[in-house]
Parts: C-alpha cells; structure tokens; sequence
C-alpha cells in the first residue's frame, strides 16, 4: 500500500494547510482491504429540484425538527454550505434521494430551480444502504471545532464570547480534548458559554467565569455548563454580589463547586429539583449566608 507523505503548504491566510495524508492512522502502511469495488462512476450534473423524489421505505420522516432545520438553511443559503445531493435514477424519469432531502427543501423554499446532484447507480436496496452507511458514519465535529470555525468566518457573536473568555481569563481549545489534557482554565462547555453571554452579558458572563478561575485553587476542570449557568442566574439575582468585586471572590473561595454539583445531582434524582435549579439555590444560599461579612470587608 503506498500512501504518499505530505508537508505543510503555506496559504495566503497566514497559516498551514494539511495535504492529505494518513501517517496519523496507527500502522497505514499495513492495512489490509478487500479488493476495491467502487460501483459505477457517479455522474455529477445539476437536476430540477421538481425531479427529486423521496422514498419513504428508508428516508427519515420529516418532524418539527427537521422542519425547523430545513428552515435555518434556508435563511442564509448559501452554494458555499451546499453539498451535492445523492441520488439515484428510478422509474418515469425522477430521482430519489438518498442523501440531501433537508437542503432540496430548503432550496425549493428559497424558489431555487436546480440543485447540484451526484448521481449515482443504485437499486431501492442499495439507496438504502447507502442512505445507512452516509448517516451512520458521520463524524461529529465538536462544539469546540464549529466554535473556531466560526471565529474563522467572522462571525460577531463567536467574537463576542472569545473577548468574554479573553477577559475572564478562560481558554476554549481549538479541539475537544481529554478530561486528562484539558487546560486548567480552559472549558468544552461551549453551548452554556454562548448561553449566559446571550442571555445575562458580557459583564455577568465574564464574573461568573472568573467565580471559578479566581477563586480557591483556580478549581482546574471545573468550568462545566451547569456551574457556569448557575453562578450567572446567582449574579443576575444578586447585583450586590455581582459588584462585589474581591468579596465576591473572597466569599466563594471556600466553595468546593464539585460537592455542589454532586449535592444538586443528588436533588435531581430525588424529584427535589432539577440540577441547575438547586445548584443555583445551594450557590445563593451560600453567599447569602456571607453577605454581612464580605460587605463589612469592602467598607473597612
């Protein structure tokens, strides 16, 4: 098996691209396949969305979410975020897809005419295993890779978030890694991020970051969705607090954030609470039970 080797070329973006290569596959030189049998070469040719056709028999049903899916691509369609259709010749002319009934849709609802298509020669058991083997082999990208993707487009709101994590003092890796390699300050957490920045602020959003990374020991690991969403509810409830400053702090430097979670897990399973619900409760309180304290510290 010959697999070539590659280098990294230099772009006009100021970074390294990758050519393809599979040196990082353990043992690539030894792999052992079957004999190839690719099937018919594939037609590519753009085909009238009106002869696309869906077969039941293995496609998804269409739901409200797959609905409100379609109706999200066609808000910003783009042929740049289009890939081609898979679909395969069947009786009276029409074609029946195999992979794309979300964006065929989407672009019919924009009124579009035509979709790009790769065609492809393929009995109904056939579109059916290969509808399977598309859908079940999907790699999922991270919430960490789409975030940096984003960055990458521009998008303002991504920016947003960076310059809330620059502030705090909190890092988002480029790629999800291990609990074990997992930076001290750093958080995979992305959709609760992006959640409190939306719906408390920048200022709220960047206190309750730092309530974890400035206090105690830095508390490495801890930055996990449910904790960065409670301390944000806690601070939008007590504004004092959220201006406390060092007290605030001073106030939770005691705190052991994980027993907290374990505690409000615990209420969850007993049908007391939901998780966030009384780790947002169990947080209040324990500031609550400090206020005087941290409020006669600030005035000496």
């Amino acid at each position: 098996m010959n697999i070539h080797s590659s280098s990294p070329i230099t772009s006009d973006y100021n970074t390294q691209l990758r050519t393809i290569t599979a040196k990082c596959i353990p043992k690539h030189d030894k792999l052992d396949f079957s004999p190839l049998n690719t099937g018919p070469a594939p037609m590519l040719q753009w085909l009238p969305v009106h002869m696309l056709v869906i077969d039941d028999t293995y496609q998804r049903a269409m739901g409200s979410l797959a609905w409100r899916h379609i109706v999200e691509i066609a808000k910003s369609f783009d042929w740049s975020k289009f890939t081609p259709v898979i679909a395969a010749p069947v009786e009276g002319g029409f074609y029946a897809i195999i992979d794309g009934q979300h964006r065929t849709t989407a672009a019919f609802l924009r009124d579009i005419k035509t979709v790009p298509c790769q065609v492809v020669q393929a009995d109904r058991h056939k579109q059916a295993a290969a509808f399977a083997a598309i859908n079940a082999k999907i790699t999922r990208l991270t919430q960490n890779t789409i975030f940096h993707a984003q960055l990458e487009s521009g998008d303002p709101f991504a920016r947003r978030v960076l310059e809330v994590c620059i502030r705090a003092g909190v890092k988002i890796p480029r790629h999800k890694p291990s609990t074990r390699d997992l930076p001290p300050n750093g958080t995979v957490a992305i959709s609760s991020l992006k959640a409190i920045v939306a719906a408390y602020g920048d200022e709220t959003a960047i206190t309750a970051l730092q309530c974890v990374v400035e206090t105690g020991n830095g508390n490495p690991g801890m930055l996990k969705g449910v904790l960065m969403r409670a301390l944000a509810e806690v601070l939008a409830q007590r504004p004092i607090w959220r201006e406390a400053g060092e007290g605030l702090f001073r106030a939770l430097d005691d705190i052991d954030f994980q027993e907290q979670i374990h505690l409000a897990d615990q209420d969850s399973k007993s049908g007391i609470d939901t998780t966030l619900s009384s780790l947002v409760r169990r947080i209040g309180s324990w500031l609550d039970a400090r206020v005087a304290t941290a409020l006669s510290c600030e005035a000496g």
